[in-house]
């Protein structure tokens, strides 16, 4: 069983190797509109700042995880593009900014793609650069009874629904992120709840 697996690791590895590799040649194949055209590398990048950076955290990963649902892992063209950008930009000595107030939004594999853009080498170095690596060391899978889409029954259903070794996680995850806690102590001005609890409020419809 395990060799199988590895197999089939070997397999998608070697997929996601190819479908990037067409990328590139794809990207690098493209016509310039006019000989004057001044592509990204001719421009002299040296730092890079992106607003509302959790916009491009969509870059595809490969995974043996099928069985777990929530792991968005499209394939989108934006954020490989800014991830090409972010790589080109540090190797040549430049910087990069990513600003954002929500780093993870809807799954914890959102946390390993911002780790991708800004520590991709030390996620080599400590061998977590593949997220199944990452995963079984930072989250956990755990089955619970969830609704179903259409809202007519309930189904058990396995997802990462919290992170593990979160000391460890944050130690590194600080290396490179300026960040304000919410705390007593942050300076962080926040408005007084009704009462001082949750209000619920029930509604019609």
């Amino acid at each position: 069983k395990g060799d199988k697996n590895g197999k089939r690791a070997v397999k998608e590895i070697e997929k996601a190797l190819k479908r990037f590799q067409v990328k590139l040649e794809t990207i690098s194949s493209f016509d310039k509109d006019d000989e004057d055209t001044i592509t990204w590398d001719e421009l002299g990048v040296d730092m890079l700042i992106t607003d509302e950076f959790h916009n491009f955290n969509n870059l595809y990963f490969s995974s043996k995880m099928t069985r777990i649902s929530g792991l968005s892992n499209t394939d989108s063209q934006r954020a490989f593009d800014m991830f090409v950008k972010f790589g080109w930009t540090q190797h040549n000595g430049g910087k990069v900014i990513g600003l954002t107030g929500t780093p993870v939004t809807n799954t914890l594999a959102e946390f390993f793609t911002m780790q991708r853009y800004f520590q991709l080498e030390t996620l080599q170095e400590l061998g977590l650069s593949h997220f199944d690596a990452w995963a079984n060391q930072f989250a956990l899978a755990e089955a619970g009874l969830e609704m179903t889409p259409d809202g007519s029954g309930f189904r058990m259903n396995t997802r990462f629904r919290k992170f593990v070794n979160v000391p460890e996680l944050m130690q590194i995850w600080f290396q490179v992120v300026d960040a304000k806690r919410v705390d007593d102590n942050s300076g962080i001005e926040r408005p007084d709840l009704f009462e001082g609890k949750p209000v619920k409020v029930l509604t019609d419809g």
